[in-house]
Formats: structure tokens, sequence, C-alpha cells
């Protein structure tokens, strides 16, 4: 279904998170590049706390609501007892401020007159302390896309959050060595009108910064966060798109699920569902030979749903289920009555008799949630809770975007008591920050284009390496061979990868360091490089320029021609000679003659 963007009064605003490429942390002098040895972990318990105005954050509060328990790793060179919350962050990285501050430059945005860290209210579990530092760089910036112009709002020095390692119903592990690495955030207004266009402006945002070489590269050292809404829908912030293609399908998965919750918000009026009655039901449930619902069956609770029949299987978006949504908003599995409960193991007559302890109608439907007591009655109130919301609107929250790149519930959307003045440290001025950085040049993506173009000659060819991940390994091969060669082999090193072989860029750097320093031929790398062996062997060995000549000598003496030499020569040492040697060899030969 083509959707029609303009008509839907589609929105939306991009804030991109990219790692700065700096020595130290933020707020500490750990390394922000190596992790070292695991030496041991700590565990924590999280709650929201009061801002200035003694309000406590609803998404904050909710996080606490869950109870989990919160493990972090600790590793040798890159956790101190800052990372630990045990005690007060240092002064700001001086590099990380001048980065973010020529990266300012870069999108034009206006600098502050001081920088005042803030501690923004996350209480997840990816920090320790229940907050992340933050703090406002420049504002009022902008870059050109496709001609038109996307203001850059705000830009942010802030604190990476813990890597996340694992996590089920009672607790998340999280690893330290990332926790407080530099990053910038970057936000754009929300005048993006297509989720074509937000990759297109995600895509020139992220190469824009990987092009001054100031940042880090690699998996999740960039993610993008989007807002997006619909004029009958809501503002839904979806955290953490990891890759820059994802970001067109997400946000059309998203503005689906909008619609169908739209559709569905009508239905239901239409139909005067309403919310039943509840009723206990572990009674019933017991004894079943359903393995899912015996084994963690404490208490079950069943809620009817009147005029509701086929209204819980209504697929929202591809295979996920307005059950699903549910299931999802109160964090516990359900099963309801539009799914086949017989696969679940669940007999027939157990079904039927909960619905005749709910005294069910044949418009009517059910749902049931089973396991801890307190566990099922937070849930259910959660579920009533959401079912509310949908006779009246698409709920604003954040949400997580799943592996079929649909979204998932995560949190309500937070709201200002979660931002508050960081108590110790003091105001940094940025005049003598920009003051040293006013003479130092930052690489401009459109310089990057023409710099590529000509040594390419292809506008399709610097599309082609500019948004590719291979950009800075194209970088580093023309120092020790040629643009053209650079490019060869990053179209060789794609295609190993469609072969299933990834080559490290050390390696890629060591193969081409032989190629120009005459040990091999350009036809010999991607066989190098296939091998992951980079022994010179015979067979790939660069022919001298003496043995090159004597088999030359050889075919003059049987009168080939010149063609015949290089068919017959190239034939059968393609991978030890050079096209234009062997145009040089057949010339000095017949000259000496």
């Amino acid at each position: 279904m083509e959707l029609d963007y303009a008509k839907l009064g589609f929105k939306c605003g991009l804030e991109i998170h990219q790692r700065l490429l700096t020595k130290e942390k933020l707020f500490c002098s750990c390394s922000a590049l190596e992790s070292g040895n695991k030496i041991g972990e700590i565990e924590r318990r999280l709650r929201a706390v009061s801002s200035e105005l003694g309000e406590i954050d609803r998404a904050a509060l909710e996080e606490q609501q869950k109870n989990l328990k919160y493990i972090y790793e600790i590793f040798d060179k890159s956790t101190c007892l800052v990372e630990l919350d045990e005690e007060p962050p240092h002064e700001i990285n001086k590099q990380a401020l001048e980065i973010a501050l020529k990266i300012a430059n870069l999108f034009d945005a206006k600098p502050v007159d001081e920088v005042h860290i803030m501690r923004k209210e996350v209480v997840d579990g990816s920090n320790t302390s229940g907050f992340q530092r933050t703090a406002l760089v420049a504002y009022d910036g902008k870059i050109n896309v496709f001609g038109k112009g996307i203001p850059i709002e705000t830009i942010f020095l802030e604190e990476e959050s813990a890597g996340i390692v694992s996590q089920d119903s009672e607790k998340r592990v999280f690893r330290l060595d990332r926790l407080g690495i530099p990053l910038v955030e970057i936000d754009t207004a929300p005048v993006i009108t297509s989720p074509k266009e937000a990759k297109e402006v995600a895509k020139r945002i992220g190469y824009s910064l990987r092009v001054t070489g100031l940042v880090q590269r690699g998996i999740g050292t960039i993610r993008q966060d989007v807002n997006v809404s619909i004029a009958k829908g809501a503002r839904v912030e979806i955290k953490g798109v990891q890759e820059i293609d994802d970001v067109e399908e997400v946000i059309e998965n998203e503005i689906k699920r909008q619609i169908s919750l739209i559709e569905l918000k009508e239905e239901l009026n239409k139909r005067k569902c309403k919310i039943g009655e509840e009723k206990r039901i572990e009674d019933i449930l017991s004894g079943t030979s359903s393995r899912i619902i015996s084994k963690n069956l404490g208490i079950a609770v069943a809620l009817k749903l009147e005029n509701f029949k086929g209204l819980l299987g209504k697929k929202i978006v591809k295979q996920k289920s307005f059950g699903k949504e549910l299931s999802e908003y109160c964090g516990m599995g359900l099963m309801h009555s539009d799914e086949d409960l017989e696969s679940y193991g669940l007999e027939k007559e157990r079904i039927e008799k909960i619905k005749e302890v709910l005294n069910l109608k044949e418009n009517d439907a059910f749902l049931f949630i089973f396991g801890e007591k307190d566990k099922v009655e937070k849930a259910l109130e959660k579920v009533k809770e959401r079912i509310k919301i949908a006779f009246d609107s698409v709920p604003g929250e954040t949400r997580g975007v799943a592996k079929d790149l649909t979204t998932f519930f995560l949190r309500p959307l937070p709201g200002k008591a979660r931002m508050y003045p960081e108590t110790d440290l003091l105001p940094v001025p940025i005049q003598p920050f920009l003051e040293k950085i006013k003479n130092e040049k930052v690489r401009k993506i459109e310089d990057v284009e023409d710099q590529l173009l000509l040594e390419l000659k292809d506008k399709e060819k610097v599309k082609e390496i500019l948004y590719s991940r291979d950009f800075p390994i194209y970088e580093k091969l023309k120092q020790i061979s040629s643009p053209q060669i650079a490019f060869s082999t990053i179209q060789k090193i794609k295609a190993l990868r469609r072969k299933g072989i990834e080559i490290d860029e050390k390696d890629i750097e060591e193969v081409l360091d032989l190629y120009s320093k005459g040990k091999i031929c350009k036809q010999a790398i991607e066989v190098m490089l296939e091998r992951q062996n980079f022994e010179i062997t015979e067979d790939i060995r660069r022919m001298s320029k003496e043995e090159l000549k004597e088999k030359v000598k050889e075919l003059i003496k049987k009168n080939f021609e010149d063609e015949k030499i290089i068919s017959e020569i190239m034939k059968n040492y393609r991978l030890k000679v050079e096209i234009e040697d062997l145009k040089e060899a057949i010339k000095e030969v017949k000259q000496k003659k």
C-alpha cells in the first residue's frame, strides 16, 4: 500500500547520536577506545527522583515500577569510580568539547556562551547513577539535503550509555566499558516529509560526521532516534535505529501501525465495545497439558471484553496483532480468544469453561494473564489502561526497534521533569575553546565529493564510495596505490563479502602495501584477500622485468605478433604480470633487436 504522507499530515525529526574519537571518556580519564579485561561486577537497583520543582518524570517512574535488578560488568582499562557512581565526575573532556564545537561549525550552528552540564533522568539501567550527563553546545544550524535546508535545532555533548549484554523479567546486565564515552546528539527540526527523506537526511548527517575523521567508526558507534507522527496519530519516539538503511522501513512500519490503531479506535467506538468483568481462573487452568501455562501458573485472571471479537487478533503491522501490543504494554505474556488457544496445548473444554465463567456472548472476546500474583495484578491494570487509551487515541510513547523493523513499547514519553542541573560541575566558558579551534579546518562532505569526482571522474562511483562503509578504507588505500586501484579493490572486497568472506582492514592495507612495493600485481590482490594468506606464493609473485623479457623473446622466436604475445602470456601468467609491464617489455626487446 502506497501511503500519501502529505495527506496523512506526516511529521518527522531525527536525533543522530555519534560517538567521538577521543582517547578518554567525557568525565574521567578512563580509555574511550580500549575495554581491557573484565575484573568484576556490581549490582544495583535504581529509583526515580523528584526534579527541582518536586515532579517525578513519568517515564522514569514507569521504569522504577518494573523493580528490576541491574548488574554491571567492570573492566580494568575503561571503568573507574566515576562509572560506578562512587566518585564525582571530573572536569569535562576538553578534546571532546573541541570536537563538538568543530562539528557545530560544520553545520553552521551557533555556539552557546557557556556549557551548562545537566542531568537527564534515565532509570532503565543504562547508567549506574539513574541519570545521563548532557550539555547543549550549539543551536540553530542547518544541513542541505538534495537542495532542501534541514534545520539543526540543537547539538548536545553527552555521555554514552552502558551497553546491554542480556535481560530477562528479573534483571538486566550491562557493560560499563561503553558508559561515559563522549558522543554528540544532533537534533533536526520536524520538517522531514517522508520516510525516504528521513533516510537521506540521516545518511547525509552521518556521512558528514564520518568524513571529518573526528568520530568513531564501526557497528554501534552511530544510531538514529526518530520522532514521528501523523495528524490523527501521536508523536512517537523510536529509539536506537542502528543502521541508516533501516530508517525508511522502520518509519513506514510505525506509520502503518498508527493508521491501524486509528482504524481500531473507530471500530471500537462503532461497536460500542467495553471492558467487562474479570475472573480468577487458575482452578480452571490447573492440571492443563499446556506446558507454558502449567510451568508458570501461579494465579490466573481472565478479562471479558464485550463486542471485541476479532479485534485482539487484528493485525496492526506485519504479523503483530493488537493482542501483542497489549502484551508489550503490560510487560507480560497473555493469551486471548482470537488466537488458536488449543495450539498452546489448552484443552477445548477448559476454553469453554472460561467462556462460561465470563458469561461470554457471541461477539465478545477474552484475554487472560497468569503468573505471580503481584505481577499479574499490575499487568492486568496496564492492559485495561491501554485498552481505554485505544478508544480515544494513538498513545504518544517511546518505542524500540524489533528485528523485523517494527516497533515495540518501551515506556511513556519523558517530560520536562527529567532534566535538572549537574551540581558537581561548574559551567564551562566557550570562548577559549572557540579561540583554539578557529583556524582548524574540518573537512566538509561537499569538499570530499568534489575531490572524489576529480579522482574517479564518475558521479555514480563517487556516490557509491562516499556512502559506503568502505569509504575510510578507500581513503587509506589511495595513499598507497591510486584512486582507481583503491576503488577497484573496494569492489573486490564487496564481491568477497557476497561470498561470505569478511576481510580485516589491516589485512587490506598489508596487501595493498605489497602491491605498492611491486611485489604483486593488481590481479593478485583479490586472490590474496580471498585466501586470507599473505605469503607471496610463486603463482602470484610479480614477474621481474628480466623474466618477462625472456618470455617475450621466446614468443618472438616463434614469430608471434604483439597481440598474440600479450594473449599468450596473460593467459598463462595473469596473476604474475601487469599488462603495462608486458607492453613495455615487448617494446624494449624489439628496440634492442
